[in-house]
């Protein structure tokens, strides 16, 4: 997590990487640490993708256009998400520029979470990782 990683091109940030005990760490103590938002469930996920089109073209959909760096990225930003591919951390950086990653609240067992996925292709996929490594995260702001 540092600038040369994650600031890829000098212009487009792509954010730090936390590992799953660190997004725990916030949703648990999001009143104090970031009032008025929270890490998103995969429900809300999924009502994002289902918002945009659903889960096989909201990739494309949520993703930013014209990522000079990105190899094959294939965003067209449609809804001004701008989803950058930032890579994963897991002792190297590993996926900048061709996919991205983004930790969901929901634990999946003692020892992985689910997540959320994009690459080249148009969907927005989901599975289960090891909650020590490094993903993005984006936050919800809650309802009024």
């Amino acid at each position: 997590n540092d600038e040369d990683t994650y600031g890829i091109d000098g212009t487009k940030k792509c954010g730090l990487l936390y590992n799953w005990h660190a997004v725990k760490l916030l949703n648990d103590n999001k009143s104090e640490l970031i009032p008025g938002w929270h890490v998103p469930t995969n429900e809300e996920w999924d009502a994002l993708a289902n918002a945009v089109g659903g889960t096989g073209v909201a990739g494309t959909r949520l993703k930013a256009a014209n990522v000079s760096w990105a190899t094959s990225w294939g965003g067209t930003d449609d809804y001004g998400f701008g989803i950058l591919p930032a890579g994963r951390y897991n002792g190297v950086f590993n996926n900048v520029g061709s996919n991205a990653y983004f930790w969901t609240s929901v634990e999946y067992s003692s020892g992985s979470a689910y997540f959320r996925s994009l690459n080249a292709g148009t969907s927005l996929g989901s599975d289960v990782y090891s909650r020590v490594f490094g993903f993005s995260v984006r936050l919800v702001k809650d309802s009024a």
